[in-house]
This record gives C-alpha cells, structure tokens and sequence, in this order.
C-alpha cells in the first residue's frame, strides 16, 4: 500500500484513476509534511519536488520530515534537485536529520543523461538508523 501526494490535482486524479491496490493520493502542498505520524512508512519517494523548494532551509525542514515519517531502517530517495548553491549546501553537509544518514550522488552517473550533467542534478538517499544502531 501507499500514499501519494501532488500539489497539483489533475495529478492527483490521474493517479487514482490509474492506481492498483490500496493506494492513497491526496491532493496537498509537500511542503507542510506534519499531517503524517511518525515512524509510518518504509520508504519515501520524491521525485523532483525539492526541485521546486528554492529556499535550502526549507529543504533542509522538508527532508528532517521526511526521516521524522520514516520506520526505524527506513530508506528515502530524493531525487532530481539542482542549482549550484543547493548543491553546494548539501555537498557541504549543512543539513543533519537525527539518526539519519545522507547520501549525495550526482545523476548523471546514474541515469547518463548528458541534460543532468549539464545541469549538475543530483540526488539523495536518506536512511534512518534503526532503533538498536548509532547514527553514523
């Protein structure tokens, strides 16, 4: 099962009519993340949504939601940001969610689309510590 959200509601509507199983799609700003308990989900995907969050500390806010969300041993992919100083702020390790770990990596050395090394995309993977192990 699964939850999705989109701030835009034809999105919203072409996924549930789309949807297989018991899926939830709720038309909703990411950017207010408290709506979802803690410790709830497995995994969280984010697709290019980031992308649109200009401000680092916001990102920085969203991203601690996220893990907050997250099961002890849960993992998050953040994918498709860029700009060079949302870059620079994530290479420089500025943002520090508890008993969590970051993972930067650029794009195009996984998907090898020269328009993502062009435009330096790159992506995260957060993993949040399970309960009996240190954060690293």
């Amino acid at each position: 099962s699964g939850v999705g959200i989109d701030v835009t509601e034809a999105a919203v509507l072409h996924a549930r009519a789309h949807a297989r199983g018991s899926q939830l799609f709720c038309h909703m700003d990411g950017s207010d993340l408290r709506t979802f308990p803690s410790n709830t989900f497995d995994a969280v995907v984010s697709w290019a949504t980031l992308y649109h969050v200009r401000r680092t500390l916001v990102q920085c806010e969203i991203v601690h939601h996220l893990v907050r969300m997250l099961k002890p041993g849960g993992i998050a992919y953040i994918g498709h940001l860029r700009t060079e100083k949302t870059q620079e702020y994530w290479k420089k390790n500025k943002c520090h969610p508890p008993d969590a770990t970051i993972v930067r990596y650029r794009d195009a050395r996984t998907f090898h689309m020269p328009a993502f090394r062009r435009n330096n995309f790159f992506s995260l993977v957060v993993t949040k510590a399970n309960a009996t192990e240190p954060p690293t």
